[in-house]
């Protein structure tokens, strides 16, 4: 799957994890800035392990480096 469809799913998901407009999600935003805190994480990494048939380890030290949209492209990119 290319970069941009991955960004384009993730923001999908974004929105609706945290409930804001996907027009407003862009790749270099802050997760932070969607409302996607520790809590939010948790929903985000479920969401994304359906959509994208993958497993994430939450304890997975490469993920805590994940702070925007495209960060977590590239983080869903390596385990695809």
């Amino acid at each position: 799957m290319e970069q941009s469809q991955t960004i384009e799913q993730i923001k999908h998901v974004l929105a609706e994890v945290c409930e804001v407009d996907q027009s407003s999600i862009q790749p270099g935003g802050k997760l932070l800035g969607y409302g996607v805190d520790s809590v939010g994480m948790v929903d985000l990494i479920l969401s994304l392990e359906a959509v994208f048939d993958i497993a994430i380890d939450e304890a997975d030290p490469t993920l805590a480096s994940v702070e925007t949209v495209r960060d977590l492209a590239d983080y869903v990119t390596s385990r695809q």
